[in-house]
């Protein structure tokens, strides 16, 4: 038997490994890499069933921070490659809704403040109505199509194999997905909106089977297949959407998740923003709000006021209303006579506190005015004085 020489070897490895899909992984890794994306390679999950470890080729993660709110998009990958078996998809033609987000993505807040601002504000019909207007969301789920079986057949003369290959790459991306997902369940004071998708891609060639209404059956090769299904995970039932695309289709797929982080990141800032003004001139929304954070502007005005005067505000309180004419919050309450307001204009203190307060929890930066009422009415001095200042 003639023994090898060194080169011989090394070139026997590398048309062995070629044949593998650890070259595949590593340019998909790096094309997204060098599009600005966080890459993790042989990420490591718990088996549902099994619950022994298990690893998906890559996950990759782009984020964006916009003061105290974070998007972040992960992207499970499995890499697939076959040099003897094509990847077939049957369909049947459809017309398919948005019924529900898993069809889409699956996502995890884990910050409560965040995730209360998000639900108040439905952010996910704006997504998902902003995504599709601008056509982003057809790139990633079929609305003309459903997969109803795939299967793997021999390039040499499509005779139909089995489908291991196909089937084990959707079963580790979606356990995959359920492990991480699970970590983010916890309730937390902190953390980033988090949005995961799931990628094969497939070094092979892929061809899209479908049923015409008359029954015949028709195929395409395709560089880009979407497929979604329902699927069992720890014990509950989900849907879940899959692209499939092909090493061709690498770069324009990531162009395409790249608009897709950016634009789905500007829709959650414009929301969270269209939520704090709410607050300005909702008072059940400030309400709510204030459970959430555990905090109200009352404590700060209990501070600044004597033994006989706070006994009276734990009774009667304060409230607030917001004037949009003069971007002013107007403080009412009944313990604010002449006296004690100019007591807490003056004071450097209370104005640099209360700032502070509409500023980290409401997000306000404009000026405010403090005024008493009797009986929960407005009341004004005689000569009308206007006890507003600037927060700044």
């Amino acid at each position: 038997m003639k023994t090898l020489n060194d080169e011989e070897k090394k070139d026997r490895l590398e048309a062995e490994i070629s044949k593998s899909g650890f070259i595949l992984e590593y340019q998909v890794g790096e094309a997204f890499s060098n599009n600005g994306w966080t890459v993790v390679s042989n990420k490591y999950y718990i088996d549902d069933i099994s619950r022994v470890p298990r690893e998906i080729d890559l996950l990759v993660s782009k984020s964006t921070h916009i003061g105290e709110v974070e998007i972040v998009t992960n992207i499970l990958i499995s890499c697939k490659k076959s040099e003897e078996r094509d990847w077939v998809f049957l369909s049947k033609l459809t017309k398919t809704k948005f019924e529900t987000l898993e069809i889409f993505y699956h996502k995890r807040i884990s910050n409560q403040k965040i995730k209360h601002i998000y639900d108040k504000q439905n952010i996910d019909y704006h997504v998902l109505t902003g995504l599709e207007q601008h056509g982003i969301s057809k790139h990633f789920i079929s609305l003309e199509y459903e997969i109803t079986a795939f299967q793997e057949v021999l390039k040499k003369n499509q005779k139909l194999q089995n489908q291991t290959n196909i089937y084990r790459s959707i079963e580790s991306l979606i356990k995959a997905q359920a492990y991480e997902l699970g970590k983010l369940d916890e309730p937390k004071s902190s953390g980033p909106i988090s949005y995961f998708y799931l990628l094969n891609v497939t070094d092979t060639n892929m061809y899209l089977g479908t049923f015409s209404e008359g029954g015949r059956l028709s195929f395409e090769e395709k560089e880009s297949i979407n497929y979604k299904n329902h699927y069992i995970v720890n014990g509950d039932e989900g849907e879940f959407n899959i692209s499939f695309i092909t090493p061709g289709r690498l770069d324009k797929s990531i162009q395409y998740y790249n608009k897709l982080h950016e634009s789905k990141a500007q829709i959650v800032f414009k929301e969270v923003d269209a939520f704090y003004f709410k607050l300005l001139i909702d008072s059940n929304a400030r309400s709510e709000f204030n459970k959430i954070i555990n905090n109200d502007f009352q404590k700060v005005i209990e501070f600044y006021l004597d033994d006989k005067d706070l006994e009276y505000f734990h009774h009667v309180g304060a409230f607030m209303k917001y004037d949009p004419d003069t971007n002013a919050i107007i403080i009412q309450s009944e313990v604010f006579n002449d006296e004690l307001i100019k007591q807490l204009k003056q004071s450097s203190s209370f104005r640099r506190r209360i700032r502070n307060w509409f500023k980290q929890n409401y997000k306000f930066e404009g000026k405010f005015n403090l005024e008493q009422i009797i009986n929960l009415e407005r009341y004004y001095d005689e000569d009308d004085t206007d006890y507003g200042f600037e927060l700044n």
